[in-house]
């Protein structure tokens, strides 16, 4: 077996790990009440922004 095979074989044996733990938590098992699925999407469109923020300050930077 070459190089490139046992690293072919590896990687397709990770990626095989990763498709069956996204299946098994494909569902969540909790319900979530309406406050907790509020305070997540308000994390998320921080995180969102913060990302932004972060980019337009790398493009300016570049940009000087």
């Amino acid at each position: 077996m070459s190089l490139v095979q046992s690293i072919e074989t590896t990687i397709a044996g990770h990626i095989e790990k990763i498709r069956e733990i996204n299946q098994r938590y494909a569902t969540p098992r909790i319900k979530m009440s309406t406050a907790v699925r509020a305070s997540l999407l308000t994390l998320r469109i921080y995180l969102i922004v913060l990302v932004g923020l972060l980019v337009y300050k790398f493009i300016t930077v570049l940009t000087q």
